[in-house]
């Protein structure tokens, strides 16, 4: 039996506290990068048979992680993100190890 994960446990939407000096601004970049993950999860084509499982998380992880262009980017910021996909992060792990 296949278990059933929501994207909302696995990758929780935690706002900036208030008191934070641009805590609006960071709460909507926050925001838009987990709308951007979360349909990746439920709407990529490649995904479609994987949505509810781990492996569909860990999937969509990786296209967002691959595909997502940061608002801050640096010169370097491709350099890093294959890096970040090389040698994994702390999110990566977490999906891998919870498998």
């Amino acid at each position: 039996m296949k278990r059933r994960f929501k994207t909302e446990k696995m990758m929780p939407f935690t706002p900036v506290d208030a008191a934070h000096p641009r805590a609006k601004q960071t709460n909507e970049r926050i925001e838009m990068m987990h709308k951007e993950f979360v349909n990746g999860y439920y709407y990529a084509a490649d995904n479609m048979r994987y949505v509810g499982t781990r492996l569909g998380l860990l999937n969509a992880y990786y296209d967002w992680t691959t595909h997502h262009v940061p608002v801050r980017a640096s010169m370097n910021f491709e350099d890093l993100r294959f890096s970040n996909i090389m040698n994994g992060t702390a999110i990566s792990r977490r999906l891998i190890e919870s498998a």
